[in-house]
């Protein structure tokens, strides 16, 4: 492949050597398949590959954008809609959430026990396979 060529991502084709940084390719490829364009005030990533999509990567994305993580570990994430939903896909162990802007006080309603509280966040122990799930009161 030419790298003058587009790569197409969906319905979106990028030129690789223009617009793009290459994160990584396809294996045994020169077929870029993680890719990040940089804008003045904006950052795009294009991943080809769905199922690569890691919490590890999740959060190395926010740090770079300057968003501090829910979490401090690469625990799987939801939120939404007033809850937090945190799952363990590592070992088990002291996890920490982080109070978001805005809310008061964190609920937890999967009955983990809560070891610290300091208004900042939360300190549960979860174990590996297992859920918690927090509703955020603001």
């Amino acid at each position: 492949m030419q790298w003058e060529q587009l790569v197409q991502f969906g319905n979106v084709g990028i030129n690789p050597k223009k617009d793009l940084g290459i994160l990584a390719y396809y294996q045994n490829t020169n077929i870029p398949g993680l890719v990040i364009r940089r804008n003045n005030n904006s950052t795009e990533i294009f991943i080809g590959q769905l199922g690569a999509i890691s919490p590890m990567l999740l959060r190395n994305i926010a740090i770079d954008a300057k968003i501090r993580p829910i979490t401090n570990e690469n625990l799987l994430t939801i939120c939404g809609g007033g809850l937090i939903v945190l799952g363990n896909s590592e070992k088990s162990g002291i996890k920490r959430v982080y109070y978001q802007d805005g809310v008061k006080q964190m609920q937890c309603l999967t009955g983990q026990k809560i070891i610290t509280d300091n208004g900042k966040y939360l300190e549960f122990y979860l174990e590996y396979g297992k859920c918690a799930i927090f509703k955020c009161i603001r």
